[in-house]
């Protein structure tokens, strides 16, 4: 196989333990990255642990401006490899994550490489319950997602929490600024992705073999507002489609008048009058965060280079 330039992307607000924890499993990878990026998304800086043995070059970059996007298009640029794997600061990846996508890097067609998100915590109740939900049960053999298959309503090649993505491949405008944390609309930012990377002829591929594990609420009602912004983000993707991608919108319409006709409409894990006001609020919250990611708005502030450090002999 051909060595491919791989860079590991870390953005992180406010959770030193997690983020601890998060590093400390992209040091154990049996393939290791040529450089790990930690972007501080938030008010004031931040430091990496004091006791972390890098593995990699390591830099950690601060930017202001709050949105998980926001912060991987500001860092996007000056990111040295050919791919990138994008790590949540409250994941851990198993220590073969990065070995079971590289094997993908030299596949010219392939812009995207995803993965199983598990639980972190397989003991507790509320944790469990979050792999059962339809929408987050992964299957045990690979899938390759193409333009020929490729529905953008149905769909599900992964999650933003487990992403391996061709450089080159980011859609023209970056990472979507008006979807994901940070924003009104909570998440969704993958979805798009995923939609416009197939837009424009690229395949993903699922490695089941790529597995992260990912800390999820505990208790009902931390697990019924995970369960309301799911469906109010997947709302806010399906306005998207409907409204502003023209050559989407009568697929959509279809789509979102069958799913409701069969009652399937939202996450069908929370009462039903939650459902719907999480319906009605998507294509609210898409409105607010695009106009918050306007063209002519005034710049973010550029990023700023905290620490950096090189591996240790």
């Amino acid at each position: 196989m051909q060595d491919r330039q791989l860079s590991v992307l870390i953005c992180t607000h406010d959770r030193p333990a997690a983020l601890a924890r998060c590093l400390e499993s992209v040091q154990r990878q049996t393939h290791k990255p040529d450089e790990i990026v930690v972007v501080h998304n938030g008010p004031g800086p931040a430091s990496l642990p004091s006791a972390m043995t890098c593995i990699s070059p390591t830099r950690l970059v601060w930017q202001a401006e709050l949105g998980l996007s926001r912060a991987r298009n500001a860092v996007w640029p000056i990111l040295r490899g050919e791919w990138v794997a994008l790590l949540d600061d409250d994941a851990i990846a198993a220590p073969g994550w990065l070995a079971a996508t590289a094997n993908r890097f030299a596949d010219d067609e392939v812009g995207c490489i995803t993965g199983p998100v598990t639980p972190w915590d397989e003991s507790d109740a509320w944790q469990r319950k979050q792999s059962q939900v339809s929408w987050a049960r992964y299957p045990e053999t690979e899938l390759r997602f193409t333009p020929d298959n490729f529905d953008p309503l149905r769909s599900r090649p992964g999650a933003g929490t487990n992403l391996v993505v061709r450089h080159a491949a980011l859609p023209p405008g970056g990472w979507p600024e008006f979807l994901g944390p940070g924003t009104p609309a909570w998440a969704a930012d993958e979805h798009y992705v995923f939609f416009d990377l197939i837009r424009r002829g690229w395949h993903i591929v699922y490695e089941p073999r790529a597995v992260v594990a990912h800390d999820y609420p505990t208790g009902r009602p931390a697990w019924h507002r995970r369960m309301f912004r799911a469906s109010a983000s997947r709302s806010a993707y399906l306005a998207q489609l409907l409204l502003l991608e023209r050559d989407q919108s009568w697929r959509t319409l279809r789509g979102i008048l069958a799913a409701g006709a069969r009652g399937r409409a939202g996450a069908p894990e929370i009462p039903r009058c939650l459902r719907a006001l999480a319906l009605l609020y998507g294509p609210l919250a898409l409105a607010r965060a695009r106009h918050r990611a306007r063209p002519g708005r005034e710049p973010p502030p550029a990023p700023v280079l905290v620490d950096e450090r090189s591996p240790r002999s």
